[in-house]
């Protein structure tokens, strides 16, 4: 620690977890493993909308990014849309929705899952993200 005490506070944040985690045989492949299985929910949700929707176009929520496989892809999904302010009308409307972090840069829609969300989370999201093509007016 050195001559710096404020460090102390978050080793003993850390060293708490890490003995709930170890307590509960909770691990990081466990974590991404179910955070992989919301982003497939959410993906296969997006999917059954656009089936319900009749329509290949799904706005933002059709733009999204070439996946990397699971095993070494991040928490974050990242959807593309065709300028700025239509990200930011999103971020706005789906901020609503879930206890999910969703945020923008530039024309790039990203939206957070973590250990501490659950089914519940992404169906309501994904409730809010038929909520947003309806506000955008997509043609779909």
């Amino acid at each position: 620690m050195g001559g710096t005490p404020s460090f102390a506070p978050c080793l003993i944040i850390f060293n708490e977890v890490m003995r709930a985690w170890q307590k509960n045989n909770i691990n990081v492949k466990a974590v991404h493993a179910h955070v992989m299985a919301l982003h497939r929910q959410f993906l296969d949700g997006l999917a059954e909308l656009k089936e319900e929707m009749g329509s290949d176009d799904l706005g933002v929520w059709g733009a999204q990014c070439p996946l990397i496989p699971e095993p070494v892809r991040s928490h974050t999904l990242v959807f593309n849309t065709k300028d700025p302010s239509e990200s930011k009308v999103v971020v706005e409307k789906m901020l609503r929705c879930a206890d999910v972090e969703i945020d923008s840069r530039k024309t790039y829609v990203r939206i957070g899952f973590g250990f501490n969300h659950n089914c519940e989370d992404v169906a309501k999201l994904l409730s809010g993200c038929k909520d947003v093509l309806m506000e955008l007016k997509v043609k779909v």
